[in-house]
């Protein structure tokens, strides 16, 4: 399987993080002599399978620290979804596009190709990487995510996704109603059912229930892809986070 790459590079310096970049942003900080976004670059043009790589994010100072790295630069959209937009509209013509974001500077090109292969396999037009919290507990004992609780087990999300830009685009229409609804509780409500939302706040849900009903939200079959590099998971959105890069990078 080959498929294009598109990096979320925008987004300012986390709080408490600022005077370890010389850009105010969260892909520029400092890492010994590299940037944060520089390993992540790395590893995914590295992967099976991988062909163009393009950043979305301020092209200064990115052209002049990364350019030749990648295929493309090209300037964010105001929020998370226009910003994808920005991606699924450049590679439309793709069968598939992986999604990252900038700040997971531990990964490496065979855990993207790892990650890539199952999501394949799994058959999904938006495949999600999961990390189970044994997972965590036994490479990264210390640290602290935000879980969720299924009848499957105890997960959190991870940092890569693969998608069919083509399904999400003849789907946009949906997507942006569920993404208009989110302002009112009441319409979300609607969508996605007062028995569902129950089932959910007593953790009496599969992955196969929110997989099912995101794909009848949305018109895209949604797939969790288990992973077992807890690496993926480990973004860095606070102090601590950073500090256990840096540490685990010996740094």
């Amino acid at each position: 399987m080959e498929y294009d790459v598109m990096v979320l590079g925008g987004g300012e310096a986390p709080e408490g993080l600022e005077q370890h970049t010389d850009y105010g942003t969260k892909a520029t900080l400092k890492l010994g002599d590299r940037l944060m976004i520089e390993p992540v670059v790395d590893a995914l043009c590295g992967a099976r399978g991988a062909r163009r790589v393009l950043v979305v994010g301020h092209a200064d100072p990115l052209e002049k620290l990364i350019g030749a790295k990648v295929w493309k630069i090209a300037p964010p959209g105001g929020a998370m979804f226009e910003t994808l937009r920005v991606g699924l509209d450049t590679f439309k013509d793709s069968e598939f596009i992986m999604v990252s974001t900038c700040d997971i500077p531990l990964i490496t090109a065979d855990m993207v190709s790892r990650f890539a292969d199952a999501a394949e396999r799994s058959g999904g037009d938006i495949c999600y990487s999961v990390i189970e919290k044994s997972t965590f507990d036994r490479a990264y004992p210390t640290t602290k995510r935000t879980y969720g609780k299924m009848k499957d087990g105890v997960f959190t999300g991870g940092n890569l996704v693969l998608l069919r830009p083509r399904v999400l685009l003849d789907n946009w229409h949906r997507i942006e109603a569920v993404i208009a609804a989110r302002k009112s509780p009441i319409k979300l409500a609607r969508q996605i059912g007062v028995w569902f939302i129950i089932l959910l706040l007593l953790r009496q849900l599969r992955i196969k229930a929110v997989e099912d009903k995101i794909e009848s939200m949305i018109g895209a079959k949604m797939k969790a892809v288990i992973v077992h590099d807890a690496e993926i998971g480990i973004d860095v959105d606070k102090v601590v986070d950073y500090e256990l890069v840096l540490q685990t990078l010996g740094l």
